[in-house]
């Protein structure tokens, strides 16, 4: 049985009632969860089964405590969460703001809620996992292999480095298909920047495939006959992953709605996704670099 009760951390409680200031995921803005008064910590318990009396001796945090004690002895994590993060729960908060800066902020501050709670649960040695479905805790001694790149840190503070940092961090968290969204955008800047090095201005307009075959033209990447038989194939393994990764990105991305063709990922498969993508962009350094 999982340990739920490493929930009920003082600061993990403070943060699911919006007094305690997030750190953001993407952007620059503080962010926090919405602010919630004794009476909606109650509403919010009835919704979920409790029924609690709000009065001025309760503390907003002794409240919430009781509501996720309950959610935890009648295994009901998942429902709390779900409601938790619910975009209706946020409506006070993102009201009057257009329909995209709606979901960004809204995935914003779920994302860093979530990274913000598994900072508390890491002296644990565990971590809170969602896979677009269920709530978990994971052991943080699992041990998951993971490709790493010593060109990509070269990168430090460009764009294609922050999606590799955050890329691993949505893994953890179990936002997979966010996984899949920043590697490629992180092998699309890669690409650019080295046909950037050829004075290659192109508006490719997001065509990864397109991309990738004038990176061939101007590094000369091209197979030919007289090349090794493993050099072909591995040179041929890079074109299957570009072809992968751009249609994965259409098909299960977050960066658009795809309706009933959505697939649901598993850890495993987001793992391979971005350490392919970690190999293919260490390679297209390496190449640019020579």
């Amino acid at each position: 049985m999982q340990n739920w009760y490493k929930l009920l951390d003082k600061d993990i409680i403070a943060c699911m009632i919006g007094d305690i200031e997030l750190r953001p995921y993407l952007g620059f803005m503080p962010l926090r969860m919405p602010y919630m008064t004794g009476k909606e910590i109650c509403e919010f318990g009835r919704q979920l089964g409790i029924n609690l009396d709000y009065s001025d001796s309760n503390s907003r945090k002794e409240l919430m405590t009781r509501v996720l004690e309950y959610c935890i002895e009648k295994d009901k994590i998942n429902e709390f969460f779900n409601l938790l993060l619910d975009l209706k729960h946020f409506k006070r908060d993102l009201k009057g703001l257009d329909s995209d800066d709606v979901i960004y902020k809204h995935n914003e501050t779920k994302t860093s809620f979530i990274m913000q709670i598994n900072g508390y649960l890491m002296f644990e040695n565990v971590s809170l996992e969602y896979d677009g479905n269920i709530f978990s805790l994971t052991s943080i001694n699992d041990e998951t292999v993971k490709v790493s790149s010593s060109n990509i840190e070269k990168l430090n503070k460009n764009y294609a480095y922050k999606m590799y940092k955050k890329a691993w961090h949505d893994i953890e968290v179990g936002d997979y298909d966010s996984t899949i969204t920043k590697i490629r955008t992180m092998v699309e800047e890669v690409l650019i920047e080295g046909l950037k090095r050829k004075n290659i201005n192109k508006n490719f307009s997001g065509d990864i495939k397109s991309e990738y075959s004038e990176f061939k033209s101007n590094y000369n990447m091209h197979i030919e006959k007289a090349m090794d038989v493993r050099i072909k194939k591995i040179l041929s393994g890079l074109e299957t992953i570009i072809d992968s990764i751009a249609e994965m990105r259409n098909a299960n991305s977050d960066s658009h709605g795809v309706g009933d063709k959505r697939e649901t990922l598993e850890k495993s498969h987001a793992i391979l996704y971005y350490n392919s993508g970690v190999t293919l962009v260490d390679f297209l350094m390496s190449i640019i670099d020579n």
